[in-house]
C-alpha cells in the first residue's frame, strides 16, 4: 500500500486523499483519520473516514514519521468543480468549526514531502 502511494504521488505530485477509495480499495475500513491539533482547537476535524488500520499505519509513516509525504488544504469549491468525492453528510470546516466542538470535515491530498523518494 504504501509503495503504491509513493507510485501515485511520483506520477502525480498530488493525490486528493478520497480519490484514493477509488485507486485503492484495500484502504477501506472501520476507522477514521482526524486531523492532529493544538489545545483549543477542535477535537473532531476528519479528514477521511471508513478507512483501515494498515492504511492509517501508512498514513502515519509517510506523513509523521518518514516525511515522504505532506498534507495540502483542499478548497471546497475546488472539489465541486472537479466533481471530486465529498462528505455531503458532515459540515465543511471553517473559522468558527474550527474553534468549536462538533465534528467538521477538511478535505486534503496527498503532496510530496521534504524526504520524498520511492524506497
Amino acid at each position: 500500500m504504501k509503495n503504491k502511494i509513493l507510485q501515485l504521488l511520483n506520477e502525480k505530485n498530488e493525490i486528493y486523499l478520497l480519490d484514493l477509495f477509488k485507486i485503492m480499495p484495500e484502504k477501506r475500513g472501520e476507522y477514521a483519520i482526524y486531523m492532529p491539533i493544538k489545545a483549543g482547537y477542535n477535537p473532531n476535524v476528519l479528514w477521511a473516514d471508513k478507512v483501515s488500520k494498515e492504511f492509517i499505519a501508512v498514513f502515519n509513516d509517510l506523513v509523521v514519521f518518514e516525511k515522504k509525504a505532506d498534507i495540502k488544504p483542499v478548497e471546497f469549491w475546488s472539489l465541486l468543480f472537479d466533481g471530486k468525492p465529498i462528505y455531503s453528510h458532515i459540515p465543511f470546516i471553517s473559522q468558527k468549526r474550527l474553534n468549536g466542538k462538533k465534528t467538521c470535515w477538511m478535505p486534503i491530498s496527498l503532496i510530496k514531502g521534504e524526504n520524498f523518494s520511492l524506497h
